[in-house]
């Protein structure tokens, strides 16, 4: 017999079906075994036997990742605009972690400060400065 013939098409019942709904559900609030028992009418037992079974974890496993990846966008989206309300910190670094950007222990200097900028108002007046740079890329900044 094949690999192709050997493999085990997991094929769940209605009942696990309906608690995979449930479970997957992400606007739910965490809920114990014995309210998802309720809500489908079995027993707290039915469904800890149903995570016994390999096969059905790993299609619940499956069926939890597709969620996950439907609602990711979203979840992102939501993380962004909590990050930009005052105390976001948190927000801001669950998304660098996610995005891999976040670095344990960087520490920018001034990085809360407002940045000094040079203006320069036109080539042939005054440049006004923040700072006082010997001189400015593409020009100098000596008075005529």
């Amino acid at each position: 017999m094949s690999d192709i013939e050997k493999k085990d098409d997991f094929i769940p019942t209605p009942l696990q079906v309906r608690f995979a709904e449930l479970y997957c559900d992400v606007t739910n609030r965490q809920k114990t075994y014995q309210e998802y028992a309720d809500e489908l009418g079995c027993s707290r037992m039915q469904l800890y036997r149903f995570r016994q079974d390999d096969r059905f974890m790993k299609w619940l496993k499956a069926k939890i990742d597709k969620s996950l990846d439907d609602s990711i966008g979203e979840l992102i989206l939501h993380g962004i605009r909590e990050a930009k309300k005052p105390g976001g910190y948190q927000y801001w670094r669950t998304l660098l972690e996610m995005t891999g950007k976040f670095i344990p222990g960087l520490h920018i200097e001034g990085a809360l400060e407002p940045p000094k900028i040079q203006f320069i108002v036109n080539r042939s007046e005054e440049i006004i400065e923040a700072e006082s740079p010997e001189k400015i890329e593409g020009g100098d900044n000596e008075k005529d």
